[in-house]
């Protein structure tokens, strides 16, 4: 099965489970707000598709207590062509934290290829499901970063 395909099953699948067997499951990626959810954990609220096949796929998760990441990798076609990602604290704005010039090129370190793993699958899985897939999915996907926006709402500090 070509890996593109095999993310396409996986985001599918998590789509159409109900959140507590999402929850449940370790290797399907958590999606959706449930309470008393691991307040670490980072949930997509938001998604942007590029405007055909090849661009620049963007997604932004947040966390219980207010932390973000915000995903970017550029595709030509279904290439990888470049890949970032940025983390922001509560109330702060975003700022550098991952930077893979060349997402084709498997990073050493660990830690890094963990992210460089991630970065990439969640990108692609985004491309393959939502903004190239049928529109029933995307609008179920809508819905639980509507859902998600709505109960990720960080505590105020003051």
């Amino acid at each position: 099965m070509r890996r593109g395909a095999a993310y396409l099953l996986v985001a599918l699948a998590s789509l159409l489970l109900q959140a507590e067997a999402v929850n449940a499951a370790e290797e399907m990626p958590l999606l959706m707000y449930a309470p008393g959810i691991n307040p670490q954990a980072f949930l997509p609220i938001s998604y942007r598709c590029p405007p055909r096949q090849g661009g620049i796929v963007e997604i932004v998760k947040m966390s219980a207590v207010g932390g973000r990441i915000k995903i970017r990798v550029t595709f030509e076609g279904e290439t990888p062509t470049h890949a970032s990602v940025q983390r922001a604290w509560p109330n702060k704005p975003f700022e550098g934290w991952h930077e893979f010039a060349n997402p084709r090129k498997r990073p050493e370190a660990e830690a890094e290829r963990s992210i460089w793993q991630a970065t990439l699958q969640d990108a692609d899985a985004i491309r393959m499901a939502i903004c190239s897939g049928v529109p029933e999915t995307r609008d179920k996907y809508d819905k639980i970063l509507e859902h998600n926006r709505k109960h990720l709402r960080p505590p105020q500090f003051d």
